[in-house]
């Protein structure tokens, strides 16, 4: 109950933290180095006890310009910071990293570079992965998302499934046509 306790009170304030303060190493004879099962539910807390204030739904939050979502923005930088630095931990399960980057929800992040740069960092730690798990993977990001940069170096990424670079492609036409 006092972990519990401890871990809703730092999600209350979870925009507060650093990236150094998440980096939770394991004491028990889990097989990960860091402690991500904790985070997981300091983030649920987090976007619970931001719901109560904020409204979650992108058609009733402008994320450019509201105020109140400055908090749940900063929070998907930070937890995406989080996931890029524990990517590379080689017993972390695709699982966790998917169900660490859904912890927030959609309308949190208006741009998903980070996002790509954590799962890029986790296809490289594990070349082992089949086709199927890294596309079940990318299908987290929100590729109309993608910054130009992001864009261009996914398209170019050879870790990316075949299928994954062509939907990059298609949005970096798309990214291309707008700016022209």
């Amino acid at each position: 109950t006092c972990k519990h306790a401890l871990e809703r009170r730092i999600g209350m304030q979870l925009e507060l933290a650093t990236l150094d303060s998440l980096l939770i190493p394991t004491y028990s004879n889990a097989d990960t180095l860091y402690d991500t099962d904790c985070v997981e539910r300091i983030i649920h807390h987090f976007v619970s006890s931001e719901s109560k204030f904020t409204p979650l739904s992108p058609s009733s939050v402008n994320m450019e310009t509201s105020p109140l979502s400055r908090p749940l923005q900063k929070v998907a930088k930070l937890v995406d910071s989080y996931i890029a630095e524990v990517a590379s931990d080689v017993t972390l399960k695709p699982g966790k990293i998917r169900s660490l980057a859904e912890a927030l929800p959609e309308s949190s992040r208006t741009l998903y570079d980070g996002l790509y740069r954590s799962l890029d960092i986790y296809f490289k730690a594990h070349p082992w992965l089949t086709d199927k798990e890294k596309e079940d993977l990318c299908s987290i990001i929100d590729f109309q998302k993608l910054s130009i940069d992001a864009c261009s170096h996914a398209s170019q990424n050879e870790r990316l499934p075949l299928r994954v670079v062509l939907q990059v492609l298609f949005f970096e036409q798309m990214h291309l046509r707008t700016a022209l």
